[in-house]
């Protein structure tokens, strides 16, 4: 299941690939999850609204940015493992900040809604034929399938999670 086939292209995701340990993906993104709730749940308030820079995203807005990633991986592996002929469209993440209210938020609703949402991702996956893990459908102009998506999702939070470390200096283990 973790081969990717030459159909696949990977050029645009390869930098979240490349951080996608070898393993079943599913154990892997489960395994995640956990982590990922106990580095929020040590993030206090006041680290919460930090930001590096004037004009990049707080922790919370960062974190927000990880909630709607899983809600798009998700919906983008519902489409093709459903055989959609549409191209699904790409997404601007800084206008999904800028339209959220993620500051206004505890860390405690966006761990709630983080965890519900990856469980989606979870088990809409388990629900997939090994046929519909390997459709293939373009999102964003890009030739996915949903076994490619959830390395992809995978991926993507880690290299999320080593900005938290590199700028926010938050402590990942």
């Amino acid at each position: 299941m973790d081969t990717i086939k030459p159909y696949e292209p990977q050029s645009h995701y390869q930098k979240y690939l490349d951080l996608v340990p070898v393993g079943d993906i599913i154990t892997i993104i489960q395994e995640q999850q956990d982590a990922v709730v106990k580095i929020f749940q040590s993030v206090s308030n006041e680290k919460a609204l930090y930001r590096y820079a004037p004009g990049k995203w707080s922790v919370k807005e960062l974190f927000g940015h990880l909630i709607d990633s899983e809600r798009i991986f998700s919906y983008r592996a519902l489409c093709i493992g459903r055989h959609e002929k549409n191209p699904l469209p790409g997404w601007d993440q800084d206008d999904y900040i800028h339209n959220a209210n993620f500051d206004d938020q505890t860390i405690e609703e966006l761990i709630n809604q983080f965890v519900i949402a990856r469980m989606g991702f979870i088990t809409l996956f388990q629900s997939f034929t090994t046929e519909a893990l390997q459709n293939v459908g373009i999102a964003n102009s890009h030739h996915l399938s949903p076994r490619l998506i959830a390395r992809i999702l995978f991926g993507h939070l880690v290299h999320h999670l080593n900005i938290l470390r590199e700028r926010y200096h938050i402590s990942i283990p």
